[in-house]
């Protein structure tokens, strides 16, 4: 058809009857005249075409059919190569596409010298474009910090060893430090929901596999806590991550999967992640314990002695606070021996009457008003983790709530010390509202009105008032408290928050 039209065009091209017949009447000498008067009737008189008059239209014309036909057979042919490409085209309308005999060489050639190592590779290649990809970062789930390991590719597994377990398979996840590259520090954890057998860091659970499943996204598969993922020191750490598909019933021992011919692990990956870590570490933890819980014994002593005396009440707090770190009772140890060198060294009893003997010199330096609270609190700072201050603020408002009052002098400390430790305020004034709500009696002054909320000097007018907002909805909704206590103590404190709203026009 192609070849027809071509030759159709050529002839129409080069024989000037059939071009003449098929063109415009001629413009010859005789009527240009005439089609140059019609012309002048329909538009006004151009100057460039008075200049031309006597051109030869005739001259024109071979290239106008020219191009006429150069653009038709330029349009079948793309026509006919959209035809080709398109898949929607029956194969026998589109054009044939032989191949030669060199082709054909050529093809058998390449397949008969490539060998079968080239051709596992390749296909091991395509197969790994696809395979499960890790990686991990910080990320925040329900309103939580997190690190979370993420996915993204196919979850090759043999569907007839998933038919077994009826189409399930566990996925576990360990965290070791690999900085030192030669010694490998599994990563502990004290919450049941994110620990093994061993307490080691875990995560843990059963997962439907169906055949062909595949992560399209990079998608969350583990999530830890961002408080939990403790490295065994402070600084720079280089965290790895290990992930395992494996059957069911797979046990796992010191973070590795135990050797067991009923168990198999379907797929291992590991994806590292650098953190930052400013607060000690799991093995420093350890190492300071004993500073950190002399520091917070410090502060509790120094918060039952802010009205100028201590209770007995507020010692007995901090006599149970020091036997549940220790699980042995310190006081009344020493009955009056304060000489260090009566008592063995190496025994208990050593460190119990060190203990007894930093207690009651803890005790006459606050009668001297010598104990540092700035190197307390610096201490804590250094040595202790976030876990650990939040416990020593519970600790505090404990011993603030013990004698069912809450002073002037023992709020102001209580949120300076809060301050200083860096804390989250909203999570601690969320404890200290926990406490307040079983306490009967609450001192009253301008100061202390605003510091039971912890408005501070720094904050904005719309900060207090955000802040006001938000305590005024939360007590209200222990207005209706079944215990008594709680529901007179929520109405004092709406009405507190409202005049300080007031007094803020909030």
């Amino acid at each position: 058809m192609r070849l027809i039209i071509l030759t159709l065009a050529f002839i129409l091209c080069f024989n000037p009857i059939i071009s003449d017949e098929q063109s415009l009447p001629k413009l010859d000498n005789k009527n240009i005249d005439q089609v140059l008067k019609e012309f002048k009737k329909i538009r006004p008189t151009n100057q460039r075409l008075k200049k031309e008059q006597g051109f030869d239209f005739n001259k024109l014309k071979p290239f106008v059919h020219i191009i006429i036909i150069g653009a038709i057979i330029i349009s079948f042919m793309s026509r006919g190569k959209e035809e080709d490409d398109n898949p929607d085209v029956p194969d026998k309308y589109k054009k044939s596409k032989k191949k030669t005999k060199i082709d054909n060489f050529v093809e058998k050639h390449n397949k008969s010298h490539q060998s079968s190592d080239v051709i596992e590779r390749l296909d091991e290649a395509l197969e790994e474009e696809r395979s499960l990809a890790l990686y991990v970062d910080y990320d925040t789930a329900e309103a939580q910090d997190c690190i979370t390991l993420f996915a993204k590719g196919r979850i090759n597994i043999d569907s007839n060893k998933l038919e077994k377990d009826a189409f399930k398979a566990k996925i576990t996840c360990y965290v070791f430090d690999g900085t030192e590259e030669k010694k490998q520090l599994y990563l502990k954890c004290a919450d049941s929901s994110f620990h093994d057998e061993e307490y080691l860091l875990c995560s843990s659970r059963d997962m439907e596999i169906p055949i062909g499943a595949e992560y399209y996204e990079w998608s969350r598969i583990v999530i830890f806590p961002s408080q939990l993922v403790v490295p065994p020191k402070k600084g720079k750490r280089k965290l790895v991550f290990k992930l395992f598909f494996s059957s069911l019933n797979t046990k796992f021992e010191k973070g590795v999967p135990r050797k067991n011919k009923n168990s198999e692990i379907y797929i291992e990956r590991i994806s590292k992640f650098e953190i930052d870590y400013k607060e000690p570490g799991f093995l420093e933890t350890k190492e300071f314990a004993d500073d950190v819980n002399r520091n917070t014994i410090q502060l509790g002593m120094a918060l039952a002695n802010a009205d100028g005396h201590i209770k007995q009440r507020e010692i007995d707090i901090i006599k149970n606070w020091t036997k549940s770190q220790y699980g042995w009772n310190i006081f009344d140890f020493l009955q009056g021996n304060r000489n260090l060198d009566s008592f063995p060294v190496e025994n208990e009893n050593q460190k119990k009457a060190e203990l007894s003997f930093f207690i009651s010199n803890a005790y006459d330096e606050l009668k001297d008003k010598r104990l540092s609270m700035s190197k307390i609190v610096e201490e804590l700072n250094n040595k202790a983790t976030s876990a650990q201050k939040y416990e020593a603020m519970k600790f505090l408002l404990e011993i603030a709530g013990s004698d069912d009052k809450l002073g002037i002098a023992e709020d102001i400390l209580l949120n300076k010390t809060a301050k200083a430790l860096n804390l989250d305020l909203k999570h601690f004034q969320e404890m200290k509202s926990v406490a307040i709500a079983n306490i009967s009696d609450i001192e009253h002054s301008e100061t202390m009105d605003e510091t039971v909320f912890n408005l501070t000097e720094d904050m904005s007018k719309s900060d207090k008032c955000k802040r006001l907002r938000e305590e005024y909805s939360k007590w209200n909704r222990q207005t209706n408290n079944s215990n008594e206590g709680i529901r007179n103590r929520a109405k004092k404190m709406v009405e507190l928050a409202a005049n300080l709203r007031k007094k803020y026009s909030c």
